[in-house]
């Protein structure tokens, strides 16, 4: 190839030229100005300090990592001329063809592949990405043609004068030959991941025509911030909670007859909501998460309402003789599953009155014994449970 001289810019601050490769140097993708400044979205000293704070070859490399996954406007201009063979990097066809046009730069692959369809060429090597199977209808003149469309780039960038860099410098193999390629930077993965994610990200094949872009896919513009991050997790962990409910239990708490405080206290129940040790630990609380009664475990809601010695005495106590098996502890959900289930059947809805009501004033024995330093009795919660059942029942 023959070496960049000087370049005349147009006064303006940045120009980026992209040159198709052939022996006429007549075709040419140029971006000019207020493009590029819009694209690299940087202040113009930040971008000046950006570039000399980097080698050549690293500067073509910043510069294009910010056209990619742009919108911008290329200008191709291709003259009117006939390209003869020239090997592995050139074109090889008799075919003459003009194109002066403007498109979007997300398109411009697109429509030079186009181009490329109108031209008779029958097999393509492995540089140019395209099978020949998607060109069915463009006839045979030889029988190893490639088509290399941009192998070089050429940046210069103005701060206050002209500033030339010579093409063996702006050899930009990384971005040009590879796109073509459809091949990925080996070096690069291994500068980034680990032999056995790298080797994984070796087997995937590269779309041709597909500019690549860094979508955060968990949201609607594509962007990570705390906020999509933060929805994404409570999600998650709503779903996990959900898996474990039943649907039909939350809607009956409702209906059960009953008082409203209770039925209030049983949702809270059912939602995971009341503020015991447990929960409040995963709320990074640093305070006393001991359970009241035994002061030695963590407070749970099934080690509170069932799991503790105190709690399976009153139970077995009780009108309804519940017997609580220590050794197989259950999801606190599940008796409550039971008691809401019960309410639909005549033989055990006082029962399942009774089950509720126990459960609200243990919670609120808890509560008396934290905040007063008050201890219940049995006989007292026998009694409030009793009177409540009557009520409703």
């Amino acid at each position: 190839m023959t070496q960049l001289r000087n370049i005349h810019l147009r006064n303006d601050r940045y120009q980026i030229r992209v040159r198709i490769q052939d022996h006429t140097n007549r075709s040419t993708v140029t971006i000019f100005g207020k493009e590029v400044e819009t694209l690299v979205k940087h202040p113009a000293s930040e971008l000046e300090a950006m570039l000399r704070s980097a080698s050549s070859y690293q500067m073509v490399k910043n510069i294009l990592n910010e056209l990619i996954g742009s919108s911008l406007i290329f200008e191709i201009r291709i003259s009117e001329y006939i390209i003869k063979d020239h090997g592995t990097n050139g074109f090889t066809t008799t075919k003459v063809f003009h194109v002066d046009y403007k498109l979007e730069g997300e398109m411009m692959l697109t429509h030079i592949d186009q181009m490329q369809a109108t031209m008779e060429i029958h097999t393509l090597n492995t540089i140019y990405p395209y099978p020949i199977s998607e060109h069915p209808k463009i006839e045979p003149v030889v029988d190893h043609a490639c088509v290399c469309f941009v192998i070089e780039v050429c940046v210069c960038v103005v701060f206050g004068g002209t500033w030339i860099v010579s093409e063996e410098e702006l050899r930009c193999n990384l971005w040009g030959e590879r796109c073509l390629r459809n091949a990925w930077d080996i070096t690069r993965l291994g500068e980034l991941f680990p032999n056995l994610i790298s080797d994984c990200i070796k087997t995937l094949t590269i779309k041709p025509n597909v500019i690549d872009k860094i979508i955060w896919w968990k949201d609607k513009k594509g962007v990570l911030t705390v906020k999509s991050t933060y929805k994404l997790l409570a999600k998650e962990y709503e779903e996990g909670e959900r898996s474990r409910m039943n649907k039909k239990s939350i809607r009956r708490i409702w209906k059960i007859k009953i008082d409203a405080a209770t039925q209030l206290f049983t949702w809270k129940a059912y939602m995971g909501g009341l503020p015991t040790g447990a929960v409040l630990i995963q709320k990074k609380f640093k305070g006393d998460v001991s359970c009241v009664f035994c002061e030695r475990h963590v407070e749970a809601d099934y080690h509170l309402f069932f799991g503790y010695e105190w709690s399976r005495t009153l139970w077995y106590g009780s009108n309804i003789s519940l017997r609580v098996d220590a050794k197989k502890e259950k999801d606190i959900r599940c008796w409550l599953d039971d008691f809401i289930r019960w309410e639909r059947d005549k033989d055990l809805h006082a029962s399942s009155t009774y089950g509720l009501c126990m459960m609200h004033e243990i919670w609120k024995a808890r509560n008396k014994l934290k905040f007063e330093r008050k201890r219940s009795s049995f006989q007292e919660l026998y009694t409030i449970v009793n009177q409540t059942v009557r009520r409703f029942t």
